[in-house]
């Protein structure tokens, strides 16, 4: 993703210059989010859908539910986007023919969960989707493969991952392009495709039977990438100053990183900065090399960063230290969940928490830390130790009984 580096300046015509190429960078979109119809709480679904497209920083968001009369009667041709998810229902001509022009001169179109549910029956729908539902499992855990690592919207995902929803069985049209799948009795069962309607773009993604489905990282940021996917953007990436949808799950995401720092082992135990947090806007140097921190985000639905990417190790005993803050509104005994690759440290408002000095891959919550959170800001630092190989880490809040915490809203 490509880093922007707010800085504070004296020069208001530089100042206006750097704002232009942000919004040039990462501009906004106007996107319409639908939801209604039955069965499904589609206000919930609605709800987590608005806070994490928010919290994606590149949505300007009109919010519509169960008003299918609004297609006839709006203007949508202020709209970038449409964000859709309805179950069972009728829909007029009046009422669908705005829907499809509106892709087919152009604009994009993001399905939700049982939008292949929608209207059944109703032959220009089903045209229109190339999916319709047919059953489902009962709620729960399956393994998801992606299909297309390179396609724009799949970018970042691991090969595998384990999803949490309803998973949706459909007929669907073998000419879709799917783009992850999971299976089912031995038959593929597409999870997110994709389509082309006269000049526009249709997405569709299965999760999203209830609120916490529709919210789960890897769901919000499959929905984000596709959303500006379907509206033509070339940049898909989250805007640099948005909270990061993975911290609803208590995920860190916004770090500050020194990476590729050569040491011997027997010093990994220490902290070059000693009792003092680092300023991050000065670089270092060491053995006659000048490193600079880097302002960087996860975005990875787990929240894991990949150092190995950012840093290459060209020699094994390669250390990173990453520096992030923790906004919370009140004190708080609670948990650091951290796992690594390799080994890790932890300090916590210039305090040692945390020491695991060992060889392994890296496992999301594998050391559960127990800490004492201060209201404001906690000021945190990891260093993460590399032997060889993979290298990275991940790091997330609970509250005292082991429960993630909601960072974007700052509990």
């Amino acid at each position: 993703m490509k880093k922007i580096v707010t800085l504070i300046l004296i020069a208001f015509a530089f100042s206006a210059c750097l704002t232009c190429t942000v919004a040039k960078d990462y501009p906004e979109i106007n996107v319409l989010l639908f939801t209604g119809g039955e069965i499904h709480n589609y206000k919930e679904i609605g709800d987590a859908l608005e806070q994490g497209l928010k919290a994606y920083g590149r949505f300007n968001i009109t919010r519509v539910m169960n008003d299918l009369d609004y297609f006839a009667a709006a203007d949508l041709t202020q709209f970038d986007a449409i964000v859709f998810e309805y179950t069972v229902g009728t829909i007029s001509e009046a009422q669908k023919r705005p829907i499809m022009n509106f892709v087919a001169q152009g604009k994009g179109f993001a399905a939700i969960h049982s939008t292949t549910d929608s209207f059944r029956g109703d032959p220009d729908w089903r045209a229109f989707m190339s999916a319709h539902f047919i059953r489902h499992p009962p709620y729960r855990d399956f393994q998801v493969s992606v299909n297309q690592p390179d396609h724009p919207i799949m970018q970042g995902f691991p090969v595998e991952f384990i999803a949490r929803d309803e998973m949706y069985i459909m007929d669907y049209d073998p000419r879709l392009n799917i783009l992850c799948a999971s299976y089912y009795q031995g038959e593929v069962v597409p999870v997110a495709f994709t389509k082309e309607w006269g000049k526009g773009r249709i997405f569709y993604q299965s999760f999203g039977h209830d609120g916490a489905g529709a919210a789960r990282p890897y769901a919000m940021r499959m929905l984000g990438r596709a959303l500006l996917w379907v509206a033509n953007q070339e940049n898909l990436d989250m805007h640099p100053d948005a909270p990061g949808f993975i911290g609803k799950y208590g995920f860190v995401s916004a770090w500050h990183i020194l990476g590729g720092l050569k040491e011997p082992e027997d010093s990994w135990e220490n902290n070059r900065f000693g009792k003092t947090l680092p300023d991050v806007a000065q670089p270092i140097t060491a053995d006659g090399e000048q490193f600079k921190w880097l302002d960087f985000r996860a975005e990875s639905p787990s929240g894991d960063v990949d150092l190995k990417k950012l840093y290459p190790p060209d020699v094994k005993f390669v250390v990173a230290y990453a520096c992030a803050e923790i906004e919370l509104a009140k004190s708080t005994k609670g948990y650091l969940k951290i796992g690594s690759n390799d080994g890790v440290m932890c300090w916590l408002n210039g305090k040692r928490v945390h020491s695991n000095i060992v060889k392994r891959n890296l496992t999301v919550d594998e050391d559960v830390v127990p800490v004492k959170f201060k209201a404001g800001k906690n000021q945190l630092m990891l260093k993460i130790v590399n032997y060889g190989g993979d290298w990275g880490f991940s790091c997330r809040v609970a509250d005292e009984n082991g429960k993630a915490v909601d960072l974007l809203a700052g509990e």
